[in-house]
């Protein structure tokens, strides 16, 4: 069967980042961001759609570990 996709060209007008607060002094951050929309010849009323989800985390510095300091050769 041969691809016959079309790739659609856009524009993003926003795309916000979701926050949250647990409590405990870490703070997260999310947010899914469309990279692609495509339809096939075959169908041009159904859309296809290439997102990418990011997710930050940060962290309180009290609830972090200790530094590593193993030393690693090249």
């Amino acid at each position: 069967m041969l691809d016959t996709r079309r790739y659609l060209d856009f524009e993003v007008i926003k795309e916000s980042w979701n926050k949250y607060s647990p409590g405990n002094g870490t703070k997260l951050k999310t947010r899914v961001m469309l990279e692609l929309v495509w339809h096939t010849e075959e169908d041009k009323k159904q859309h296809a759609f290439g997102i990418t989800n990011s997710i930050i985390v940060m962290c309180d510095p009290s609830l972090q570990g200790s530094k590593n300091q193993t030393k690693y050769t090249p």
